[in-house]
C-alpha cells in the first residue's frame, strides 16, 4: 500500500518515525474524506476543520494541505482506485520530539495521506446505547484528534458483540452526543428535525452541517438541542458522516418508525445533489 508522507511516496510499512508524537501520544489531528474517481468530496470544509484542530493543538498547518486534492488524485491512480469509491485519510501530527508530554516549542509536523477502498453499508443501522460516556467539554470532541477515539472504539466493539452495528454515546449528563463515528439526527413525530448540540459533545461534522442547511428546502424545521434516549426511541433516526452520507438507523430490536421516512429520503436526495456538485468542482479546492 502506497502513502504520501511529507512530500514523498512511500510504502506504508515502516513509514512513521518511531519518535513521532502522533504515534506515541496521539498528538495531532486528522480528516476522513469521501473520494470518488479520484475526486475529494467537500475538501474545503474538511480542510477548515483540520486547520481548526491544528490551531487548537498549536501545530503549524503544513503548506501541503493545499495540495491534498492533487495528492489524493495521484494516490487513487497508484492504488488502482481511480474508478472506485474510496476513503482518504489526511493525518497531521506534531512530528518527532523528545519523550514526555510537554510539546517541543518548534514543531516539524508529519503529514500522511492514505487511501483505502470503501463501500457504504446497506440497510438501517441497529443501535444500542453505550455505557461509556463522552465528556461534552473535551477538546477532542470538537475536531478529529488522533488520540481521541478510545471510548468510541470500545463502545463500537461492545455494540458489535451485542449484535448491533453501532453505539449511541451519551454525555456526562445522560444526553445523546453521537454515534461512535457519526452524528445522529432524529425526525420527531411532529416533523421537527433535531440533532445534539456541539456543547452536548457532538462533533461539528461536515455532513451534519450540510443536512442542517438543507432542512428548510424539504419543509423541515431544524434545531440543535439536547436529546434524550427516549427521543431516539420515539422518532425516525439517521446517522451522518462523510463515508456513509445519510444512513437510517434505529435502536436494536425496535420496530420501524411509523413516520419520517419521506422526509429522510428528501434530505438524502438533497445531500446527494450537494455531493455531486462537490465532486465536479474545478480547481485545487
Amino acid at each position: 500500500m502506497s502513502v504520501w508522507l511529507n512530500g514523498d511516496w512511500r510504502e506504508s510499512a515502516g513509514a512513521i518515525d518511531a519518535a513521532d508524537r502522533g504515534f506515541l501520544l496521539g498528538d495531532g489531528a486528522f480528516e476522513t474524506i469521501y473520494v470518488s474517481h479520484g475526486l475529494c468530496a467537500f475538501w474545503p470544509e474538511h480542510a477548515a476543520r483540520l486547520r481548526c484542530g491544528l490551531a487548537t493543538l498549536r501545530i503549524p498547518a503544513p503548506p501541503a494541505l493545499d495540495a491534498v486534492p492533487a495528492i489524493i488524485a495521484e494516490l487513487s491512480r497508484r492504488e488502482g482506485l481511480a474508478e472506485r469509491s474510496a476513503a482518504a485519510r489526511v493525518t497531521v501530527s506534531r512530528g518527532s520530539g523528545p519523550r514526555g508530554l510537554f510539546p517541543p516549542q518548534t514543531a516539524s509536523p508529519t503529514m500522511l495521506v492514505s487511501l483505502s477502498a470503501c463501500e457504504a453499508p446497506r440497510g438501517p443501522a441497529r443501535l444500542v446505547a453505550s455505557e461509556r460516556r463522552r465528556f461534552s467539554a473535551a477538546v477532542a470532541s470538537r475536531f478529529k484528534a488522533i488520540g481521541g477515539y478510545i471510548d468510541n472504539m470500545l463502545a463500537l466493539d461492545a455494540a458489535r458483540r451485542a449484535g448491533a452495528d453501532d453505539a449511541i454515546l451519551l454525555n456526562e449528563r445522560g444526553a445523546v452526543a453521537c454515534a461512535t463515528s457519526a452524528n445522529i439526527f432524529v425526525i420527531s413525530a411532529d416533523g421537527a428535525l433535531v440533532t445534539p448540540r456541539i456543547e452536548d459533545g457532538a462533533m461539528p461534522g461536515v455532513v451534519r452541517g450540510l443536512v442542517l442547511a438543507a432542512a428548510p428546502a424539504v419543509g423541515l424545521v431544524a434545531a440543535e438541542k439536547e436529546i434524550s434516549l427516549d427521543a431516539v426511541a420515539g422518532g425516525f433516526v439517521f446517522l451522518t458522516n462523510s463515508l456513509i452520507g445519510l444512513r437510517a438507523a434505529r435502536l436494536k430490536d425496535a420496530p420501524p418508525p411509523s413516520k419520517g421516512e419521506e422526509s429522510f429520503r428528501a434530505l438524502r436526495s438533497c445531500y446527494q445533489r450537494r455531493l455531486d456538485e462537490s465532486l465536479t468542482r474545478k480547481g485545487p479546492a
